[in-house]
């Protein structure tokens, strides 16, 4: 067990980082799929000719009231963080028709290097797409601030033409930070499972090491002594049982050799009496 030990640690901390991360993915995954229910929803709740017309027109009439409301009702009662409706792109520049609880005139123009590219790809494929994380450049384009994912979805005139698109933005931060709260948490555990296991073999390689050195010591100091009698030596299975081994083996040879010379000694005493 003490050879796999130190392979167990690594593999543990690995299994760890690999579930905080599954934990992160899934926990983003969530939120971005609530934003993009909410992009298709709205998207697929807009007409499309009555929006291109009333985009072209500019008036802040019935119809973009009612747009601005159910823009905000959808971000009051989900985790979107911004929600808008865009017009048909210029050149260089993204156009607003209406934010929830942002005073954007209609035609608000904003460049197209403050959004993400999905932006205006949406637009150009007519299918909705999510960005990466990306930081609030919709509130704050002079700051690198925030943790966003963006969804997009596209408004369709009954002729299939792309005319605007809904744009959710959700902050993912509390997503990273009950990952990171879990990655935390799971590896204080994996480490604190490491140093309980790490405390329990070193105390029973004490045990299994101890005892059988502290025997060896002390038939080492009775061989040095001129005492072949040693006690019996403990021998485990490895080469501290090996060393045990071998000193008894020249315990018995000392033994041996030293009866024989007591008798050859008592032999020629023997001779020289007679």
């Amino acid at each position: 067990a003490r050879y796999t030990f130190p392979f167990v640690i690594p593999l543990l901390v690995v299994l760890a980082l690999v579930s905080y991360l599954a934990v992160r993915s899934l926990t983003m995954g969530n939120y971005t799929s609530a934003a993009f229910s909410v992009a298709r929803s709205l998207a697929a709740g807009m007409a499309g000719d009555e929006f291109a017309a009333e985009m072209r027109e500019g008036a802040r009439n019935d119809y973009w009231r009612d747009v601005r409301k159910r823009l905000e009702r959808a971000q009051d009662n989900t985790r979107a963080s911004f929600i808008y409706l865009m017009g048909e792109p210029g050149h260089n520049q993204h156009r607003f028709y209406a934010a929830a609880y942002r005073d954007r005139p209609i035609g608000f123009r904003m460049d197209k290097g403050l959004f993400p590219a999905e932006l205006q790809r949406t637009f150009d494929s007519g299918v909705p797409l999510r960005s990466r994380i990306h930081p609030d450049r919709f509130t704050n384009p002079d700051e690198e601030s925030g943790r966003f994912v963006s969804t997009y979805a596209p408004v369709h005139d009954s002729g299939g033409t792309v005319v605007g698109v809904v744009g959710v933005d959700v902050d993912v931060g509390p997503a990273c930070a009950e990952a990171n709260v879990f990655g935390a948490t799971l590896l204080a555990t994996v480490l604190l499972l490491a140093a309980v296991v790490a405390l329990v073999m070193l105390l029973v390689t004490r045990r299994s090491l101890g005892r059988p050195l502290t025997a060896i010591s002390e038939a080492s100091r009775m061989l040095a002594e001129g005492d072949p009698k040693i006690p019996d030596l403990p021998e485990p299975d490895n080469e501290i049982g090996l060393l045990a081994h071998n000193i008894r083996s020249v315990a018995r040879a000392v033994d041996t050799l030293v009866t024989g010379v007591d008798k050859l000694s008592s032999r020629a005493f023997s001779g020289s009496d007679e």
